[in-house]
């Protein structure tokens, strides 16, 4: 089930959660995934989330090769086999890229230069237990120039069931 984003907007106090970086967060030379730290929020087993990811982040020299890498992670549990993501990638010269996949943890890789980007992704998950659920995000290609998450890249989420 699609639920178009003018429905639930912060304005009218639909989400349950709405979650912006206050500062920049840079990765450098490693493409190991690490958990945001500011990203991230509780949920509760047999309930359906939908959600919005808008994560926006510059590489200071592109290397012609996906600059950034993302997934989601759960504390305990898994996600169920319902989970759904769709995944845009905006901004810089490079093509718009879209994914849509059932698996929340494999990571997608975004980004051919060294523009400044977004990630959109949207989607909905319920969980198997109680967790804590994070954004994760490394550098794609190894490089010692780093990928740095910008401040107000956003994280919100509704509780559907």
């Amino acid at each position: 089930m699609f639920i178009p984003t003018t429905q639930l907007t912060t304005a009218s106090g639909l989400w349950d959660g709405d979650l912006r970086r206050g500062s920049d967060k840079t990765i450098t030379s490693s493409t190991t995934l690490e958990d945001d730290g500011v990203l991230q929020f509780t949920v509760v087993a047999d309930t359906v989330y939908y959600f919005e990811l808008l994560l926006a982040y510059v590489e200071i020299a592109g290397s012609g090769t996906p600059d950034i890498k993302y997934a989601f992670a759960v504390s305990t549990g898994s996600f169920d086999s319902t989970a759904y993501r769709n995944t845009r990638g905006l901004g810089g010269t490079s093509a718009a890229q879209n994914l849509s996949t059932n698996d929340m943890t494999s990571a997608v890789g975004a980004g051919t230069n060294a523009e400044q980007r977004m990630i959109l992704s949207q989607g909905w998950f319920g969980v198997t237990a109680p967790a804590l659920v994070t954004v994760q995000w490394a550098q794609n290609t190894l490089s010692g120039n780093g990928v740095t998450v910008l401040a107000g890249s956003v994280l919100r989420w509704k509780a559907m069931s």
